[in-house]
């Protein structure tokens, strides 16, 4: 064995603890029970850590796992037995409920985060959240941008699509915004254009209003 093998195999263990570190954070596993879990897999059933861990298949089975029950950690089978089976059958589950599951998480959003919607009698323009993944594709059918590959990373929570729009014309596709973390990331119209000077304007108020960082359109909203 070669000092090179030795800090492959050094990086790679490293990297496997990272990523069973991140999976008991974000599920809320057990140390211990994870780890017999883990040992039964490599003795009984033959699947490596490598296998559960480096290529994803554990972290897919509990992110499936954690959507088909609804996002509730407490119901989740977090340690399953016949794991190559049991992944297996949630993939399938999952892709059959897929669209189902993002109807609801879209509307789970849409309350988390309704404070950021925004309409004001003196106002000509509103903010809105889509509440269905089917608006997000007419927002990118209308103004011919990118915005449907926002739908996944949004139905996944990290980030978040908003809608321009004029008052007297709400259901009119007109300027999208991008919010992640807080900040406005991107503001654009049709294909992909920079919103008129009334909308910047109005997104100068909106972002102070609703306590959103302008990030990268800061100089185009302090005008």
């Amino acid at each position: 064995i070669t000092e090179k093998n030795l800090l492959m195999e050094d990086k790679q263990s490293f990297q496997l603890r990272i990523e069973l570190i991140s999976l008991i954070k974000e599920y809320n596993l057990d140390l211990k029970s994870v780890s017999r879990w883990i040992k039964r897999q490599r003795n009984v059933e033959k699947n490596d850590i490598i296998f559960l861990l480096r290529t994803n298949h554990y972290r897919d089975y509990l992110r499936c796992e954690y959507e088909l029950k609804d996002e509730s950690l407490s119901r989740m089978v977090k340690y399953p037995k016949n794991f190559r089976t049991e992944f297996h059958r949630v993939q399938m589950e999952y892709t059959a409920r897929k669209a189902s599951i993002d109807r609801k998480r879209f509307e789970r959003l849409h309350v988390q985060y309704s404070k950021l919607e925004y309409e004001n009698p003196d106002d000509e323009f509103i903010v809105t959240i889509p509440r269905q993944p089917v608006e997000i594709e007419n927002e990118a059918n209308e103004l011919c941008h990118c915005v449907r590959t926002y739908i996944q990373p949004m139905t996944e929570g990290r980030t978040l699509i908003l809608f321009l729009r004029k008052k007297d014309e709400p259901d009119v596709p007109y300027v999208t915004l991008e919010i992640k973390n807080g900040i406005l990331k991107q503001a654009y119209g049709l294909h992909d254009s920079k919103p008129s000077q009334k909308a910047l304007e109005f997104l100068r108020k909106y972002c102070t209003t609703t306590n959103v960082v302008p990030g990268c359109w800061k100089k185009e909203i302090d005008l």
